[in-house]
């Protein structure tokens, strides 16, 4: 199954390839010579495999690889005609050679390959085939969909989820996850078919996304979650829900990011229950999902999880009380500035992305104490107010505190970087009047009498 949401790739062998043609330094020297002298090296090791395994191999068939790889077109006769060999690891390298070699010669060697009765060299060719922009490669790969071979099958569908490099079409897209969507009904290919439906991206699967919810496997629910995520269809809220109520942390920790990565209000009764749940990860993961959704219900129900025992769930409760406006959190913001730098960062952009002027006096007296803070700083200038000037003008006079020169340059446009004390406090003594004084007051005209209407008006 899929560990992560990167697709596996010869690692190990591209970059060794790449670095031999390009001279930005040979990892290993390619052997060079004719390509049927190369081809007859092939074996000796399994190159997929040592692919897979992301290390440099230093292999005489791994060198003779790369050989062929530099000779490009001209290595694909001798390459073809390895696909014949009688020796079974000789076909797996020669296929796996033609899959890194990007030309015409070559592709249509891919497409023989496909249709080799070996199903390791099928499975490997199929893989790498141009299924959106060759007609007879989509041919091939949808054929190998139904494959009695589950090798086969999932190299059919890593081939429509590697070639979205091609930029198919919407249409593309959902004629694939359509028929890769029926395959979630086999236990065996549900984990690969889950991961390559969220990489395509279309809502036709969505349906049998949340419907193979109930496979036994929680990483297979982490799995398809993430891929929930990705559709980002808000059709699938209420058949993700349950999943907060999982028996394992790792499966509602992902449900609780698909919900917040989904932004449907539904989700919010679920999500605050959720944040009081036993493992702090799952704790964490619905104060973000609560901020992402902008529910402006959620804030009373956060805001005890500001003195939460884990930092991280404390940080994001901060930063959810920020994504929905919720002022009435201010105070016990401010409360939060008396803790430990790890939470009081947090809490400090928090109460200057809220832009509540009851935080000015808190935040200078942070930004004294902690004179390096940008957050601080910054929280200050974006609350954009005459005594948040004022108060980074105090701190920038009495200290030596380039965050609070910087708040002063974003919120007054004034640059003290390099100056002493002094010269801050000397700018402000000349220039607090003009800061400090009461915004100009816009008197409504009155209204004027309307002119008599005339007849027949």
């Amino acid at each position: 199954m899929p560990s992560n949401s990167v697709p596996p790739i010869p690692l190990a062998l591209l970059l060794t390839f790449v670095a031999a043609a390009s001279g930005f330094g040979q990892l290993l020297e390619p052997l060079m010579g004719e390509p049927e002298t190369l081809v007859a090296l092939l074996v000796g090791e399994n190159l997929p495999r040592a692919s897979g395994n992301r290390f440099i191999s230093d292999s005489t068939a791994s060198r003779a690889a790369a050989g062929l790889i530099q000779l490009g077109d001209k290595a694909a006769p001798a390459l073809v005609a390895a696909l014949d060999s009688k020796v079974p690891l000789q076909r797996l390298n020669a296929a796996y050679v033609l899959t890194l070699i990007d030309a015409p010669t070559a592709q249509a060697a891919l497409l023989r390959a496909a249709r080799n009765e070996d199903q390791a060299v099928k499975a490997l060719a199929i893989e790498a085939l141009p299924v959106y922009t060759s007609s007879e490669a989509h041919q091939l790969a949808w054929a190998a969909l139904s494959d009695p071979i589950r090798e086969v099958q999932t190299a059919a569908m890593m081939a429509y989820m590697r070639r979205l490099k091609d930029k198919p079409s919407t249409t593309q897209r959902y004629i694939a996850a359509q028929q890769i969507a029926e395959l979630l009904k086999v236990a065996e290919l549900r984990p690969t078919a889950a991961w390559v439906l969220g990489f395509l991206g279309s809502n036709v699967a969505a349906r049998q996304l949340v419907a193979a919810l109930d496979d036994a496997r929680p990483e297979v629910r982490s799995v398809i979650l993430a891929s929930l995520a990705k559709l980002g269809d808000k059709q699938t809220t209420l058949g993700i829900v349950p999943r907060l109520r999982d028996a394992e942390v790792n499966v509602r920790c992902a449900a609780a990011t698909t919900l917040g990565e989904l932004r449907d209000l539904r989700a919010t009764p679920a999500l605050t229950a959720a944040l009081a749940d036993s493992a702090a990860s799952v704790r964490r993961e619905a104060a973000a999902a609560l901020g992402k959704t902008g529910d402006w219900r959620a804030g009373e129900r956060l805001w005890p999880l500001l003195d939460d025992a884990e930092d991280g769930v404390a940080r994001n409760a901060a930063w959810a009380l920020a994504e929905i406006g919720d002022r009435q959190a201010v105070p016990l913001l401010i409360k939060v500035l008396s803790q430990p730098e790890i939470r009081a960062e947090p809490a400090a952009d928090a109460l200057g992305r809220l832009g509540d002027p009851r935080a000015i006096a808190a935040l200078g007296q942070y930004l004294e104490k902690h004179p390096d803070s940008e957050i601080a700083a910054q929280a200050l200038a974006k609350i954009r107010h005459p005594e948040a000037v004022a108060e980074l003008a105090r701190v920038a006079s009495t200290i030596k505190s380039l965050a609070a020169r910087r708040g002063l340059r974003a919120i007054a446009d004034v640059g003290f970087d390099f100056h002493p004390p002094e010269d801050v406090a000397q700018w402000w003594k000349e220039n607090k009047d003009h800061y400090l004084r009461p915004l100009p007051v816009t008197v409504p005209a009155e209204p004027q009498p309307k002119a008599p209407a005339k007849a027949g008006e």
